[in-house]
C-alpha cells in the first residue's frame, strides 16, 4: 500500500472516529467502529504509527472493565504517546486535563501539540493565551502564533 492510499485510509477512520462519538445507539456504533477497524487493520499490520494509534485509542475507550479503570488506561496511554512525541496524543491528552482541571499541564501538551503543526491545538493555545487559562496571559504572543 502507497503512503498516500495509507492517508487515504487514516482520513476516512479519523471521519468514522469522529461520527462514532455522536452516535448514541449502540448498533450503529458498533457498525461504526467495525468500518473503522477494517480501514486500520492493513495499516496496524504494517506497524503505521498513526493507525496503530488510532487502533490502540479505540480500544481503550470501547473496554471491558469499570469506567474509572478504561479512564485510567486511556490516560496512560496518551500520556506514554504525547511523551514520545504523537502529536494527536498530545492535544487529546490537554483535552482530557483541561477537562480534569489542571490547566497547566493541559496548556503545556497543548502548546507541544501546536509547535508541532497541530492547527486545532493552536487555536485552542491561542484561547489560553489570551484568557491566561494554564499560562501567563500574552496578547502579543498570541498575534505571533
Amino acid at each position: 500500500m502507497t503512503e498516500d492510499e495509507a492517508q487515504e485510509r487514516l482520513t476516512e477512520a479519523k471521519a468514522l472516529i469522529d461520527a462514532s462519538w455522536r452516535v448514541s445507539d449502540d448498533s450503529r456504533r458498533a457498525t461504526l467502529l467495525q468500518w473503522i477497524d477494517d480501514l486500520l487493520a492493513p495499516l496496524v499490520s504494517a506497524a503505521h504509527p498513526d493507525a496503530v494509534f488510532w487502533r490502540e485509542t479505540l480500544l481503550l475507550e470501547n473496554p471491558a472493565g469499570s469506567e474509572d479503570e478504561a479512564r485510567a488506561r486511556y490516560l496512560a496511554h496518551l500520556t506514554g504517546l504525547a511523551d514520545q512525541g504523537h502529536v494527536e496524543a498530545m492535544f487529546r491528552l490537554s483535552q482530557l486535563l483541561y477537562d480534569k482541571r489542571n490547566f497547566v499541564a493541559a496548556a503545556n501538551f497543548c502548546r507541544k501539540a501546536a509547535a508541532a503543526g497541530h492547527a486545532y491545538a493552536n487555536w485552542c493555545f491561542g484561547l489560553d493565551l489570551l484568557s491566561g487559562t494554564g499560562v501567563t496571559r500574552d496578547e502579543a504572543l498570541v498575534s505571533r502564533i
